[in-house]
């Protein structure tokens, strides 16, 4: 079979994966491709200018009566803010959308309601949006010069799409206010039964005073199983302060009004933090273990909100915890992935305990990991079992590789982050450790053991992908060749980026003096890419033993700086991979390291050779099964 007898079908899908240009060449390469392709190209259509829109809707109308019509193709409608200024007298949407009879994504696109109307009706509207079943994407506040609005008039435009499944609002601009309450969410949920995700920049209005008695005997939405709020922050009209403020009560209205919920995400950085009293906060808890259903089927939970909010304890320890919500993805964060707050402490042990019975993915950012100043003792990692996916990023969390290996058994990818965090390996002499599926670590920001690299390559022969940035490695150095080796030849890794290592004999002593900080790196490898089953023969090999593995094979030299990019203003670090000349001048440095270091180098070579005066302090050795692709930056 030729290229030209595939089936018209199998033509389609191929189109699925080809760009605009592809398809348009294939349309024209043969009579047989003209169909399926010229269908993959009109299937997404986006209105980006007035003018080509008529174009389009003029070929679409004058075929809309003939048996193949491009108009039954389109399944996906984007408009952009072009109608804004144009004249709608010679055309009229609606029709347009009568000639779309399989849509089933619209999106509107930088144009608020407001603009669209009157020059499109509500009932072009309802039309537009009940051939949307499946998807409506709203972009609002396009005009930045706009007063703030209520909410009225998209509510009423959201309430005419009756079939709608999934919707997200998003309220771009800073201006443009939406806030909803209790009876909102009601009237919206009474037109819109077939509702399942709702995903929104809004506010939600923290007065319950009106309806906290009836939310027990509200409409249960039970198609309604995604929840995801960003609470944006809106300042009062002379521009001062913030309007926005979070109750905790939603959780009480949610887990009346969604049975079936399933994710829930809640971004709370832009609301105005006021404590919770203790008379409220009872209160809460109270009203939401009245109900013994709520949240019962809720498996993602995504929590952000500022770091000092105590609506953390709240949540996981008064509201979920006792209810003993299955929840399989946590994520909790205070929205600094690179910093973290002093002013609350986050008890990973007591996390995965609490739901070490569920858990898949835990991700917890931005917070402090002990309770005090100094460096903890290595905290013991409760028993996981399902957990596949861990990320800790904060500050104070010193753990026990080990530790986690035994205690999260079904561990797949692990990072951890912190400017304070050590990574310490603790195991007994002559202890035979199983071997582990971990296949993904990523470390920034962290002081490690070089013994632990051995460690995790005798363990987890599954690692593909390792990133380390920002990484202190500490260890003792060969007086013969100045190396300091991360043994990890039973690691055959896919992908390994490397970006501001450093090396040292201890961390105490590369924080005292930065003279003892060593920043070049050698990437080497066993496994050369011309022979064949050398990861099997590897394997074979145990370390210590009398057969003897083959001489590593040098892939790059890396070096790691600062340099004042403004004098005693801007500071840049790098990472440079050396070029042939400088690997070779560093490689024959460190063949006879110590004559090397009785020797001046020459010193007229460019400035990006000034890694020269620092061969002398040793580098670090990345000594790998295989390296198949390395970054480093």
């Amino acid at each position: 079979m030729t290229p030209s007898d595939l089936p018209p079908d199998i033509l389609t899908r191929i189109a699925d994966y080809l760009s605009e240009a592809d398809k348009s060449s294939c349309a024209i390469s043969c009579k047989g491709w003209v169909y399926p392709f010229q269908k993959a190209l009109w299937k997404d259509m986006h209105a980006y200018s007035f003018e080509t829109f008529k174009e389009t809707f003029s070929i679409i109308k004058a075929t809309q009566n003939e048996s193949v019509s491009p108009g039954a193709w389109v399944h996906n409608l984007c408009i952009y803010d072009c109608f804004v200024e144009a004249d709608m007298s010679d055309i009229q949407v609606i029709d347009m959308i009568r000639c779309m009879p399989n849509l089933k994504y619209l999106c509107l696109k930088s144009v608020s309601y407001e603009d669209l109307h009157p020059r499109i009706t509500m009932e072009d509207i309802r039309a537009m949006m009940a051939k949307a079943r499946e998807n409506a994407s709203l972009t609002l506040g396009r005009n930045e010069n706009k007063d703030m609005h209520s909410g009225k008039y998209i509510l009423e435009f959201i309430n005419t799409c009756t079939m709608l499944q999934k919707l997200e609002i998003r309220a771009d601009k800073p201006n443009y206010y939406i806030a909803l309450d209790v009876t909102d969410f009601d009237s919206m949920h009474q037109s819109l039964q077939e509702l399942s995700s709702f995903k929104a920049g809004i506010s939600l209005c923290p007065d319950f005073l009106a309806t906290l008695d009836i939310i027990p005997n509200t409409t249960p939405a039970f198609s309604m199983t995604s929840i995801d709020i960003n609470l944006k922050k809106y300042k009062y009209e002379n521009g001062n302060g913030n309007t926005n403020k979070w109750n905790p009560l939603w959780l009480y209205y949610f887990g009346y009004k969604y049975p079936n919920l399933r994710s829930l995400k809640l971004n709370i950085l832009g609301a105005r933090h006021e404590s919770i009293d203790p008379d409220q906060r009872q209160k809460v808890i109270s009203l939401f273990h009245s109900n013994p259903n709520a949240l019962k089927h809720l498996e993602t939970f995504k929590f952000v909100a500022n770091k000092t909010f105590e609506s953390f304890d709240l949540i996981l320890w008064e509201l979920l915890y006792p209810l003993r919500v299955p929840i399989k993805h946590l994520t909790l964060s205070t929205g600094q992935d690179h910093q973290s707050s002093n002013l609350y402490t986050m008890h990973i042990g007591r996390i995965l305990q609490s739901f070490s019975g569920t858990l898949n993915t835990l991700s917890v950012t931005g917070f402090t990991y002990n309770d005090n100043h100094q460096i903890p003792a290595p905290k013991l990692f409760p028993c996981c079992q399902f957990l596949t996916d861990l990320c800790i990023y904060g500050r104070g969390g010193t753990f026990n590789m080990d530790d986690i290996l035994n205690k999260c058994v079904a561990l797949k990818h692990l990072k951890l982050l912190s400017s304070e965090m050590f990574v310490n390996l603790k195991t007994k002499n002559g202890e035979l450790k199983q071997q582990h599926g971990l296949q993904t670590l990523d470390l920034h920001r962290c002081s490690i053991t070089s013994e632990v690299f051995n460690h995790i390559s005798l363990r987890c022969r599954s690692l593909q992908h390792m990133s380390l940035c920002e990484v202190w490695i500490t260890g003792s150095f060969s007086q013969k060749n100045g190396c300091l080796l991360l043994d990890m030849t039973h690691t055959f890794l896919k992908t390994l980026h490397v970006e501001k290592v450093k090396y040292g004999t201890s961390h105490q002593e590369m924080q005292r003096n930065e003279e003892n900080i060593i920043s070049m790196t050698l990437l080497s490898r066993l496994n050369d890419p011309s022979l064949s089953d050398v990861k099997d023969e590897i394997e074979k090999v145990e370390i210590g033993s009398k057969y003897q593995i083959a001489a590593p094979q040098n892939i790059a030299w890396i070096f790691s700086y600062e340099f004042e990019e403004i004098p005693s203003v801007y500071i840049v670090d790098r990472t440079d991979i050396l070029d042939e000349e400088g690997a070779d001048i560093a490689r024959k440095y460190y063949q006879d390291f110590q004559l090397s270091k009785t020797q001046t180098l020459e010193s007229n070579k460019p400035s990006h050779f000034s890694w020269i005066g620092e061969l002398y302090k040793g580098y670090g050795e990345f000594r790998c099964g295989d390296i198949e692709e390395y970054t480093t930056d």
